[in-house]
């Protein structure tokens, strides 16, 4: 059967499996297939019976994943297109075109069109799965619309049509396979990797948990449910390991995908030997979906790699004047997809554009190489740090950083002075006994002993709904620090 729309391809999972389960929320609350498929159908209702039609375009706010999954089918049922990934006043001041917001918190009135999302929307046992008047979508109508990564601060939002979203969803297929479909995953259900992944767990009729009250609960809740495969970001996957008091792997759990930025090989070799031996390393964008797939172990042996290039995907290597280098030389990464799966148009400062140029390359802001098919970042363009005209990486402090005695996470960026020079900027997370001035000692000799360097101590480092750590609420805080000192602060 052709999909008509993205309920059509939950459908047959739905039906083929009304009793088994399909998502254990935060909450606890077990939701079985023939819910899921009961509340999806509910939604929809509800929706159209507070205005929301075909051809509109409402943004969605709501905290509990489940729900999320479950308005973005309902919307798609009824011909209408989920906004997600920020909040609506930020997609309308960035130049997204609402008709409504649907939202269950502080966001409700910041758009127009408000809906509140409550207790009433909440399904009875026993509806009928089917509606009225089913929307039918070609493959040139927008999907959805998300917000991009987030990591450069930059407010960027793309519409999907429903053929590239298709595409996505096979891609994330071909890369990782569907062997494994009882899966944890910890990026929100409002983030596009996010919610790709959960709904292509739940077309499979496998089995969707999210992160629970805290990481030592949610360890229970993998262990508990026998949960197959991890999806997660760096610092979501330090949580995960921090709450495992054992050395020993899980028995039931065989996979972990880390994506979202880079990642430590300190961070690798804790994850294979406290969770699962088998740790691999998704790389890609909101504007080329995934495009590398590495495995930990040469992560582990060189921090720079990445991994393996997919067949689907081109990349190369320019200098700053905008030359192609050849292999092994490190400059700017640009990738190209073909344009099934490409966003229709990137919306950011009130209009519409393409994030590639003329010949289809985009540019992540990436720096790094390419050998034998195999992709080396050495950080971001945004994330090189000029001191005294001495370029310093972010990554490879950061990489420094996390291995020193009672470091638990490293995140650095930059304050610009004046003169146009920076301050590095080093916020830790740590664990008791750390000692700042033995690390300030080591960390000095590293970047040099003039270098200005300012500290934070937190307890969590801040991060995006993707789970990326958020550099520019960092770059906030370290507004506040004075250069060669430090402060510790909470949450």
């Amino acid at each position: 059967m052709t999909a008509r729309n993205l309920f059509d391809l939950l459908r047959p999972a739905i039906e083929a499996s009304p009793g088994s389960l399909a998502i254990v929320a935060p909450d606890g609350q077990e939701i079985t297939y023939r819910r899921l498929g009961e509340t999806i159908a509910h939604f929809a209702r509800e929706a159209r019976s507070r205005g929301v039609a075909a051809g509109q375009r409402i943004a969605i706010s709501i905290t509990h994943p489940a729900a999320t999954i479950c308005m973005v089918v309902a919307l798609s049922r009824l011909g209408a297109t989920a906004a997600m990934g920020d909040r609506a006043r930020n997609m309308i001041q960035a130049g997204v075109k609402l008709d409504g917001i649907i939202s269950d918190s502080l966001d409700f009135d910041s758009g127009p069109g408000a809906i509140r999302f409550d207790q009433s929307w909440a399904a009875g046992a026993g509806e009928d799965i089917e509606i009225s008047d089913e929307a039918i979508r070609s493959p040139a109508d927008v999907a959805i619309i998300c917000a991009s990564s987030g990591s450069t601060g930059e407010r960027k939002f793309f519409a999907l049509t429903f053929e590239t979203q298709i595409a996505r969803l096979t891609l994330q297929d071909k890369m990782h396979g569907t062997q494994h479909p009882r899966r944890l995953i910890t990026p929100g259900m409002s983030a596009l990797w996010g919610f790709q992944n959960g709904f292509r767990s739940l077309r499979s009729g496998g089995l969707l948990i999210f992160p629970g009250r805290n990481a030592a609960h949610t360890m229970a809740e993998v262990e508990r449910l026998a949960i197959e495969e991890i999806m997660t970001t760096p610092n979501l996957l330090v949580d995960l390991v921090n709450a495992r008091a054992d050395d020993q792997v899980l028995p039931g759990l065989r996979k972990i995908i880390v994506g979202g930025s880079q990642v430590s090989g300190t961070l690798l070799e804790r994850a294979r030997r406290k969770l699962c031996p088998e740790v691999v390393i998704a790389y890609g964008a909101t504007e080329t979906g995934p495009t590398v797939l590495g495995d930990a172990a040469d992560v582990i042996a060189d921090p720079d790699a990445v991994g393996r290039i997919a067949p689907w995907a081109e990349m190369r290597i320019l200098s700053p004047e905008g030359q192609v280098l050849s292999s092994g030389e490190s400059g700017r990464l640009q990738i190209r997809v073909t344009s099934q799966y490409r966003p229709e148009t990137m919306i950011s400062h009130g209009s519409t554009a393409s994030p590639y140029d003329a010949e289809g390359w985009f540019e992540p802001g990436d720096v790094g190489q390419i050998e034998d098919g195999m992709l080396f970042l050495a950080g971001r363009t945004s994330d090189l740090i000029n001191v005294g005209g001495n370029k310093l990486s972010a990554h490879a402090l950061e990489e420094f950083a996390s291995k020193s005695p009672g470091v638990t996470q490293a995140a650095i960026t930059s304050h610009r002075n004046e003169a146009g020079f920076d301050t590095v900027c080093v916020a830790l997370v740590t664990q008791a006994g750390f000692m700042l001035a033995q690390f300030d000692d080591k960390f000095s000799r590293r970047i040099g002993r003039i270098t200005p360097r300012r500290y934070l101590l937190l307890d969590t480092l801040p991060l995006l709904t993707t789970g990326k750590i958020d550099k520019q609420m960092l770059k906030t805080l370290f507004a506040t620090v004075r250069d060669h000192g430090s402060r510790v602060l909470s949450g």
